[in-house]
């Protein structure tokens, strides 16, 4: 399974993801969707053929790589189950032959799913999981994804029940900032994981509204912190748990995007591209004609670069060069850097005050965690330091100190 947020973080470095992009049809039309206006021809269908060759080019391929995800994408993937069921099917039948693990990983909106898919599904469990598109309270998912809410809240149970470890992936709009955190708990409270994702895109408006914006979503991170803060059995969720040690650390590298590394996708038409973001429905082609543009980016020597996501795809889009980063969702970042340094602070203290009550005979039994927890504090230091040195929207003075959350 995919480290962390799913569609946020690269896999683990022995595991491959080929992305199939099984048809550019889809029943919903969601308001941050970047293919909706770019679908050349939404009948467009992979081949049986096309499918099953690329599954058994990786799966004996002799390399590094000790698994492989087979991730089918769309459009919405269960408006053609026939062509899965084959697929898995064809696949399943010739696991002998494969020499390396596989599972299916099926991105959907959850809103075809009925007793025959399920069933399904269920007999497959552990060669084939779904990850659903969930956007939070039934408010803030309606007025994302095409009033859809009523349509799949009756299967969330069968979800969790059948994948205990399910992820629900929540897109954040500039309609739903404000219920960013009661949308992670109803989410949390359905049995999910939360992978909160903030659009690298640039969806929030003209300047004026954009600092409103980040205002509002200042203010839900600090909910998130005050609460996780002070629930610390509770699994934070990914929009504040990002990666304080490497940011802090000497090698100040992280990547967030395996294109064309351990990324790998097939288009409807079977063409070869680094991830499904390059297809043609997502993607200008004709930008793989044109000279690349040199990379001018402000991000370079940013600190906080390891912990923000990037988009190659789109990077090439808006800047002419895959590496030049795109700065829109900058501030959102900080955000959730400062949150996350707040939060981890809030729970270390509280392991710290433990320290403190053993006796020196207990003591020598605890120097690893004693280590980490120094090193974690260390890390935390340096990043809200560096808060200390800001002068936009995510300065420091704007932000609630520890001490106004506990």
């Amino acid at each position: 399974m995919l480290i962390g947020s799913e569609k946020q973080c690269i896999p683990a470095v022995d595991t491959k993801i080929l992305g199939l992009n099984v048809t550019e049809q889809c029943n919903l039309r969601c308001v941050y969707c970047y293919q909706v206006d770019r679908r050349i021809n939404k009948e467009n269908v992979i081949s049986f053929d096309v499918a099953a060759a690329a599954i058994e080019d990786h799966l004996t391929r002799d390399d590094s790589f000790r698994k492989v995800i087979i991730e089918l994408i769309g459009g919405e993937v269960f408006l053609h189950f026939s062509f899965v069921k084959q697929l898995v099917t064809w696949t399943m039948e010739r696991r002998e032959r494969w020499k390396k693990q596989f599972v299916f990983f099926i991105d959907t909106n959850g809103t075809l799913l009925n007793n025959e898919i399920k069933e399904w599904l269920f007999q497959r469990r552990e060669h084939v999981i779904i990850g659903l598109s969930l956007d939070g309270t039934q408010k803030a998912h309606d007025l994302n994804r095409s009033n859809s809410y009523e349509r799949i809240a009756p299967h969330f149970s069968f979800i969790t029940q059948t994948w205990p470890r399910s992820i629900a992936k929540m897109t954040i709009s500039p309609q739903t900032v404000p219920m960013i955190f009661e949308s992670i708990l109803h989410i949390m409270k359905h049995g999910f994981y939360v992978a909160a994702n903030v659009p690298m895109e640039d969806i929030w408006g003209h300047p004026e509204q954009k600092e409103k914006t980040v205002l509002i979503f200042r203010d839900q991170i600090s909910k998130l912190v005050n609460f996780f803060g002070k629930n610390a059995q509770l699994p934070l969720p990914n929009i504040i748990n990002l990666p304080i040690p490497v940011i802090a650390s000497e090698e100040h590298e992280r990547p967030w995007c395996g294109s064309g590394r351990n990324m790998v996708a097939i288009e409807t038409s079977g063409r070869v591209i680094p991830c499904n973001r390059y297809a043609s429905m997502s993607f200008d082609q004709s930008l793989f004609d044109r000279p690349l543009k040199p990379d001018v980016s402000k991000c370079t020597k940013c600190l906080f670069k390891p912990a923000c996501q990037t988009c190659e795809a789109l990077n090439w889009e808006v800047n002419g060069n895959p590496e030049a980063r795109t700065s829109f969702h900058c501030e959102f970042t900080k955000l959730q850097v400062w949150g996350t340094a707040q939060v981890l602070a809030m729970r270390l203290e509280k392991g710290i005050s433990k320290f403190r009550e053993l006796s020196s005979a207990e003591l020598p039994d605890h120097k690893d965690e004693a280590v980490k927890a120094r090193h974690l504090l260390s890390s935390i230091a340096r990043v809200l330091g560096e808060f200390e040195k800001c002068d936009n929207l995510s300065d420091v003075a704007m932000l609630p100190r520890m001490t106004d959350l506990v």
